[in-house]
């Protein structure tokens, strides 16, 4: 028999355990509906501040323009040469050359050798600037055109200043350093019409 308010041993034993396990049961269950419901978000990875090499290919805009200087704009250019000094266009432009040819590509680009064999006959008044934007200063080294000033540029601080993203890129500016043609990128077809027309006597006004 048992009395009122008095502790039943086993009875309220296996009524306490009971309640227990039902609390145990309800904890878990609650835990595992927060595991899921929070969520593990993953910490941004950090983003490359070093640039992309530029591409000795290169494109060419979506309405199948060339990129580069326009014409009738004036330059304000400088060139590192191989010799670690600069050429700059403003100081180079008042002299005897009535205009500039600057030729700017890759020494692993087939359409830049063959453009080089173009500029290679020499043109009468036409200052010749050849820029190489890779990264050895080996092909750079190995252009003998006389006359020419060549540049070794693999920082691609040329191209920055020109505008131009595909090469070879060519730009020709007149004594005053005035833009009178550019391409990029450019063909050897069309330096090699523009380079006999710069040929002919009527051309160096």
């Amino acid at each position: 028999m048992s009395v009122a308010g008095a502790w039943d041993g086993v009875g309220d034993a296996g009524r306490v355990g009971a309640r227990w396990l039902a609390g145990g049961a309800c904890a878990g269950l609650l835990g595992a509906i927060l595991g899921c419901s929070v969520s593990v978000s993953t910490p941004p990875q950090p983003v490359s501040a070093t640039p992309e090499p530029l591409s000795s290919k290169g494109t060419t805009p979506a309405d199948g323009g060339t990129s580069g200087p326009r014409v009738g704009e004036e330059l304000a250019l400088n060139v590192p040469l191989l010799d670690g000094s600069l050429w700059g266009i403003q100081e180079a432009s008042p002299s005897e050359l009535g205009r500039w040819c600057i030729l700017i590509g890759s020494a692993s680009d087939p359409e830049f050798s063959s453009s080089l064999d173009v500029v290679g006959a020499a043109a009468d008044g036409v200052g010749l600037v050849i820029v190489l934007i890779d990264e050895g200063r080996d092909d750079a080294e190995r252009i003998r055109i006389p006359g020419a000033e060549v540049g070794w540029d693999p920082e691609g601080v040329v191209p920055l200043q020109l505008g131009v993203s595909a090469f070879p890129a060519v730009v020709i500016v007149d004594s005053k350093g005035t833009v009178e043609w550019s391409a990029s990128p450019a063909s050897a077809a069309d330096l090699e019409e523009r380079w006999r027309a710069l040929q002919e006597p009527s051309s160096a006004e």
